[in-house]
């Protein structure tokens, strides 16, 4: 799994790992730094704005291959994040049962 990617599809338990390992992993960094350098609150925000590009990345590029896990393309995104869930669209995507079937982005899981 490529999880720079758009592409295919993962399922809940890849979903979860990588979201909370991600975060994980990035709050270590940001904790390291901190302590690194006194807590500086200049230096800990930027790295904090720095590491936040890949999460970003990282974290969105696993939504969307959730949504593929459904049949759902990346548009998905805008009707699950937009109007109905807001803030908590990560936790139901991560919540939502793939389908069961191979569909038009991959093999089923």
């Amino acid at each position: 799994m490529n999880i720079f990617s758009f592409k295919g599809r993962i399922n809940r338990k890849q979903y979860w790992c990588v979201y909370l390992t991600s975060s994980i992993i990035t709050g270590i960094i940001l904790l390291l730094i901190g302590l690194a350098t006194g807590f500086d609150d200049d230096v800990v925000t930027g790295a904090f704005f720095v590491l936040l590009i890949p999460l970003l990345w990282i974290n969105l590029a696993a939504y969307v291959k959730r949504c593929h896990d459904f049949g759902g393309g990346w548009w998905y995104i805008f009707l699950f994040a937009i109007p109905f869930l807001g803030y908590f669209a990560w936790l139901i995507i991560g919540l939502v049962k793939g389908d069961e079937v191979d569909n038009e982005y991959g093999e089923a899981l």
